[in-house]
């Protein structure tokens, strides 16, 4: 997982101050107009911290809940825009296995459901009202050769991932994700008319064993 800051003046989480208003005194309406004009303008610089959650990979591995419980519900004072960019793809695939061999499809119910169904799950966020979710039209699917030819290799040999040369087209429709995950985060900052303060990308199948606070993480890994 890869948290970044936005921006240096975003807006974050105020502590304290209230004016309160004592209705036995005796103010004269411009002052009390006057007091209710800091209140109002004090609390648009308490808004809470937005974070956008960049989450790509596979529907046959998601696993939405542990991000769900461990990532939005440890942070209560932010607030949660989910996208979601997945591969156009049933296929169960995970890199413990040998190349190629197949799992059990039960290994995900998600993998298994049809697009529409998967984007209305996803788009449930586990009955969590305040989180949004977008869930991107699904990236098509591309071998070895279609992804030599898409990059007009003239051999149609692919050499672009040097590591994992066994599964180079499965790293390039990883990383084919991000940009598509970025542009639509910032269409919705343009929508919004206001920048996320934190993007966090994850892969689709993250576990978290506790729950992590963003203020931890920034305090120990940022500065």
């Amino acid at each position: 997982m890869t948290t970044a800051r936005r921006g240096a003046g975003g807006g974050g989480a105020g502590g304290g101050g209230a004016v309160v208003l004592n209705r036995g005194s005796s103010v004269s309406s411009s002052e009390t107009w006057s007091d209710l004009q800091r209140v109002i303008n004090s609390t648009k610089s308490l808004r809470r911290p937005r974070v956008a959650v960049c989450v790509t990979g596979m529907p046959s591995r998601l696993r939405p809940s542990s991000l769900l419980r461990h990532l939005v519900d440890a942070n209560k004072h932010y607030t949660f825009h989910i996208f979601y960019v997945l591969q156009e793809t049933a296929e169960v695939y995970f890199t413990t296995k040998a190349p190629g061999e197949k799992l059990p499809q039960s290994s995900s119910r998600m993998g298994r459901m049809p697009q529409d169904k998967l984007r209305d799950e996803l788009m449930k966020a586990g009955g969590r009202q305040a989180v949004k979710v977008t869930v991107l039209q699904p990236t098509k699917s591309r071998n070895a050769s279609q992804w030599a030819a898409w990059l007009g290799l003239s051999d149609s040999s692919l050499d672009r991932i040097t590591q994992f040369t066994n599964i180079q087209d499965r790293v390039l429709a990883e990383f084919s994700h991000h940009p598509r995950c970025a542009a639509s985060i910032e269409s919705q900052e343009r929508h919004d008319g206001q920048r996320f303060d934190y993007v966090v990308r994850s892969r689709e199948d993250l576990f978290f064993f506790q729950p992590l606070r963003i203020e931890a993480v920034w305090d120990r890994y940022a500065h």
